[in-house]
C-alpha cells in the first residue's frame, strides 16, 4: 500500500477546504446581511464587511446598537381573541 501522499490528493484536500472556507465566508456575508436589515442598517453595506472582515463583522454588528425602535404591544401583529371578527351564523333549515 502507498502510503505517500500525491500532489493530486493534496489538491484535492486543498480544493475542498477552499470551498468550504469560501462557502462559509458567504454564508457569513449573508447572516450579516439579515441581520443588518433586522437591526435598521444598510444589509449590502454590512455584506461588504463581512466579506472584509468575516466573522469579526458579526460582533461588531452586535455592539453597535439598532436603530430600529423596541416593539410595543401595539405593534403586535397578531390580534387577542376578543377582536377576532365572528362571522354571523347561518340560520338552520329544517325540512320537516
Amino acid at each position: 500500500m502507498n502510503e505517500y501522499v500525491t500532489s493530486i490528493d493534496y489538491a484535492a484536500d486543498v480544493s475542498a477546504l477552499l470551498l468550504l472556507g469560501f462557502s462559509v465566508w458567504i454564508a457569513v456575508g449573508l447572516l450579516a446581511a439579515w441581520l443588518a436589515t433586522q437591526r435598521g442598517r444598510s444589509g449590502w453595506a454590512w455584506f461588504v464587511v463581512a466579506m472584509v472582515l468575516g466573522p469579526l463583522a458579526l460582533v461588531g454588528l452586535l455592539v453597535v446598537p439598532s436603530l430600529m425602535p423596541p416593539a410595543t404591544d401595539q405593534d403586535s401583529p397578531s390580534p387577542t381573541l376578543d377582536e377576532v371578527p365572528v362571522p354571523p351564523q347561518r340560520p338552520n333549515r329544517s325540512d320537516g
